[in-house]
C-alpha cells in the first residue's frame, strides 16, 4: 500500500470507496457489462473490486541461504578452540505488472506492462580463535580473536512499456506494444566489509567481571584513506549480592556496572565517496541531426567521507527480589555522536545540489 501512488492500492480503496455505488454497470451503447468507476482518467478513488480483478501484479522470489560451521579443539593447548563459519544468502525476484486498457488506471497509457528482475547476494566468512581457562575455581578467562569478511552484491533490471493493441497478452508479451514507448534501466553495485576483532573476559569468584573489546573495521564505501577505523570498548561489573555481607538482605541479585565503548556506523550507499555518472536527459546533445547520448554527474564526490562514530558511557544498577521474580535496572548513559553522515547543500554552481558528508554532533543523555 505504501507504493500505491496517487490512486492507492486495493485495501485503501476498500476503505474509501462508497459502498452504496454499484460494482458493475451496463454500457447503454453496447449493452456490455463493465466495472463501475466514479470517473475516467486519474481518480483518487477507484472501484477496489475492479482493481483486484483487472490488474495483474505478480511477484515471486526464490531465496537460498545457509551456512557451514567447522570447529576444532586444539589438544596441545587445553581450552583453545578454532572455528570457521561460511555463510551465503542469495535471493532472486521478479515482479510483473499489467494495467489493462479496460481499466481506467491503464486506459490513460493505452495498456501498460512493467517487469523488474532483482538479485541480492551476500557472502560472509568468519574465523574465530577462542581460549577459555579456569584457575582454582576462582579465576575465569575467556579470550576470542577473529576475522570476518562480508561481501554484498545487488543488481536490477526494469522495463516499462505502454500502448498495446490488446489486453490479451497481459505482461507476457512486452514486445507487442504498438509503438516503441518504453523505459528501461538497470544497475549493479557491490561493497565489502572487513573486520579484525578481539574480546577478553575475566571474572573472579563470579563476583567481579571485566570485559575489553577492540575492533578494526574497514568498509569499501568510504573514501580512500578513511576506510578503516578502530573501535575499543571496556566494561566492568560487581555482583554485590554474592558478598557475605549481603546474605541477610532482601536482594536475590544486586549488581553495579559501568562501561564505555566506541561504535562505528557504515550506513552509506556503495560508492558514496565517488562521483557517479549517468545518462541523464541533460547529458544529450545534437550534433547535426544526430542525438548523441553522454553522461552527467548524479552524485558529488567526497574523498574525505569517513565512519560516523558514537561514544557511549553508562553506569547502572541491576536488582532482583524474591528469587528474581521482581527485577529491574536503573541506568544513566551519555552518548556522543560525531561525524554524522548527512546530505548537505553544496555551493553553486555544482553538478548536483547535495553531497554526503560528515557534519555535526549529537549528544544524548538520560536515566
Amino acid at each position: 500500500e505504501n507504493t500505491g501512488g496517487f490512486e492507492g492500492g486495493v485495501f485503501q480503496n476498500v476503505v474509501i470507496f462508497n459502498p452504496t455505488q454499484p460494482v458493475m454497470t451496463t454500457d447503454a451503447a453496447t449493452g456490455l457489462s463493465r466495472f463501475y468507476e466514479i470517473g475516467t482518467g486519474r481518480q483518487s478513488v477507484r472501484n477496489p473490486l475492479a482493481m483486484a480483478n483487472q490488474i495483474a501484479d505478480v511477484g515471486t522470489t526464490t531465496r537460498i541461504l545457509g551456512n557451514v560451521l567447522g570447529e576444532l579443539d586444539i589438544q596441545r593447548i587445553p581450552g583453545l578452540t578454532a572455528s570457521l563459519n561460511f555463510g551465503g544468502d542469495r535471493s532472486t525476484g521478479v515482479r510483473k505488472t499489467y494495467l489493462p486498457k479496460a481499466s481506467p488506471i491503464g486506459a490513460e497509457f493505452n495498456g501498460r506492462a512493467r517487469q523488474a528482475d532483482k538479485t541480492n547476494q551476500s557472502v560472509t566468512l568468519q574465523s574465530l580463535l577462542t581460549y577459555r581457562r579456569d584457575m582454582a575455581n576462582e579465576h575465569h578467562f575467556d579470550v576470542v580473536g577473529g576475522y570476518e569478511y562480508s561481501e554484498y552484491e545487488n543488481d536490477e533490471f526494469w522495463i516499462d512499456v505502454r500502448n498495446f493493441l490488446t489486453d490479451a497478452f497481459s505482461f507476457n508479451n512486452i514486445g507487442a506494444s504498438a509503438t516503441a514507448t518504453r523505459t528501461t534501466f538497470s544497475w549493479a553495485e557491490d561493497s565489502r566489509l572487513v573486520s579484525f576483532f578481539g574480546r577478553a573476559n575475566y571474572s573472579f569468584r563470579d563476583r567481579y567481571f571485566l570485559t575489553g573489546v577492540l575492533r578494526r573495521d574497514g568498509s569499501s564505501r568510504f573514501g580512500e584513506g578513511n576506510k578503516w577505523a578502530v573501535f575499543p570498548a571496556v566494561s566492568a561489573s560487581w555482583r554485590i549480592s554474592k558478598e557475605a555481607f549481603m546474605s541477610n538482605t532482601p536482594f536475590s541479585d544486586l549488581r553495579i556496572r559501568a562501561g564505555y565503548g566506541l561504535q562505528g556506523n557504515p550506513g552509506v550507499p556503495p560508492y558514496a565517496s565517488l562521483i557517479l555518472l549517468e545518462t541523464a536527459d541533460n547529458a544529450r546533445y545534437g550534433f547535426g541531426d544526430v542525438n548523441t547520448v553522454g553522461v552527467a554527474p548524479s552524485r558529488n564526490p567526497n574523498p574525505n567521507l569517513k565512519w560516523e562514530q558514537t561514544a557511549q558511557f553508562n553506569v547502572a544498577m541491576d536488582y532482583g527480589f524474591r528469587n528474581n521474580t521482581i527485577s529491574g535496572s536503573v541506568e544513566y548513559y551519555v552518548k556522543n555522536t560525531k561525524d554524522l553522515l548527512l546530505n548537505v547543500l553544496v555551493p553553486q554552481p555544482a553538478p548536483v545540489d547535495t553531497v554526503l558528508d560528515n557534519v555535526g554532533r549529537v549528544k544524548n543523555h538520560g536515566l
